[in-house]
This record gives C-alpha cells, sequence and structure tokens, in this order.
C-alpha cells in the first residue's frame, strides 16, 4: 500500500492507458519504528477508469541493499539513456536503477551519492543532466613566489607562480598566458593546460604585469 506520494506524473498515454508515476515517501514522521522502505511506483491504467480492471505495476524502484525511508518531499525521473533517477527529500541521497529487465518491476541501483550529512539537508527535486555554465564573474588569478623546495615542471629559473581558477566555469580547457612591463602592452608567451580546479603556471621573473584568458572549446573567453 501506498502513501504520502510525492511528485506525480503522466508517463505516457494513449486512447486507452495511461502511465502514471510518483515518489512514495510511505512515512508521515521521522522516527517511526515501523517505518517503510522508500520506492518509485509506476502504474498503468486503462481508459476511461474502470473499477473492474485494477492497476498493472510496471515500476516498483527500492533497492533492499540500500534501503532509504524518506517522510518527505522526493523526485524521480525517466533518463534518456533507459536508467531512472530518484532523490530522496528529505535524506540528501540520489540513486540511479538500470532499465528493468523484460518482466521485471524493480530493478538495482547503478550508483548513489549523497550531498551533505544526514538530518542537515533536504531536497525537494534532484536532477540529471549535461550542464555548461559560463559565469558572469572573472577568473581568479593569484602570483605568488614559489616555495624553496616546489618543483614545477618546465618552471626552468623562474621564481614566480600564477595560480589561476574560475569557479563554476565548466568548458575551459586551458589558460592563455599574458605578460609584460606594462599593463598596455602584453604579450602571450604560452597556454597552460587547465589542471583542476585551479591552474598553476610560471612566470618570466622580469615582468611586472601578468594576465590569463580562459580558453574555453577552442576560443579564448574572459580573461583577468
Amino acid at each position: 500500500m501506498q502513501s504520502w506520494q510525492h511528485f506525480a506524473r503522466i508517463q505516457a498515454i494513449n486512447s486507452s492507458q495511461v502511465g502514471i508515476s510518483w515518489f512514495g515517501n510511505n512515512n508521515y514522521l521521522p522516527g517511526l519504528g515501523d517505518a517503510k522502505a522508500t520506492t518509485e511506483v509506476t502504474l498503468r491504467l486503462n481508459l476511461p477508469p474502470d473499477l473492474s480492471s485494477s492497476p498493472v505495476l510496471l515500476t516498483n524502484l527500492t533497492d533492499p541493499a540500500l534501503r532509504v525511508d524518506v517522510w518527505s518531499q522526493g523526485s524521480f525521473l525517466h533518463l534518456p539513456n533507459g536508467n531512472m533517477f530518484m532523490g530522496y527529500g528529505s535524506e540528501p541521497i540520489m540513486m540511479e536503477y538500470g532499465p528493468l529487465e523484460r518482466n521485471k518491476t524493480v530493478s538495482k541501483a547503478r550508483w548513489s551519492a549523497t550531498f551533505d550529512y544526514s538530518d542537515l539537508i533536504s531536497s525537494y527535486r534532484t536532477y540529471k543532466q549535461e550542464w555548461d555554465a559560463t559565469p558572469e564573474t572573472h577568473p581568479d588569478l593569484v602570483v605568488l613566489k614559489a616555495d624553496a623546495n616546489e618543483q614545477l615542471h618546465c618552471a626552468g629559473n623562474s621564481i614566480y607562480r600564477g595560480y589561476v581558477s574560475w569557479n563554476g566555469a565548466t568548458d575551459v580547457t586551458a589558460w592563455l598566458v599574458y605578460t609584460g612591463a606594462k599593463n598596455t602592452s602584453l604579450t602571450a608567451i604560452g597556454r597552460a593546460v587547465k589542471s583542476g580546479f585551479e591552474t598553476e603556471f610560471s612566470i618570466p621573473n622580469d615582468v611586472a604585469f601578468v594576465q590569463v584568458g580562459a580558453i574555453e572549446n577552442s576560443s579564448t573567453s574572459v580573461g583577468k
């Protein structure tokens, strides 16, 4: 028996049948001794509605090895690759289930993830999708003297290091580095391939100004 449904959605419809899915919290209050495993349910119903015809259970997603009991919120999505994705509302947990095998209504989770400590954060809905972003802010650049024992590949006799990052930028592949004696006459001296969140590169000892430009998909973008 299902209760406290959330995020009900029509999945498919034609002149004779309709599919409907929902996230079944199944628990009214946290800490219940008889808490039920949270599931996603998809039913197929005949049209027009007929009390003599029972709904057909298409999916009932839960993984006994990764059981989660939640009491509020939550969401469910069909993904383009045939998998199914659940966000567990009052618990900061997400799971992706594989496509159903023939004549099966349950599926094992392909992966799961948490995004905070339990009971400190919740999600009304979660999504999995391709995401690209170019922030309105400029990149952050810091220049420091190298530590005495620091070893940067190809640094030569340079004692200065540049550190550049751009929080939120998803498509940066490299940084174009400009240097010069004046900020009005900078020259490109090379590229630093993006490495993790913060990219480190060497700077010639005799320059007074440094600027970087983000290279996104082979085109130069915002600089600093």
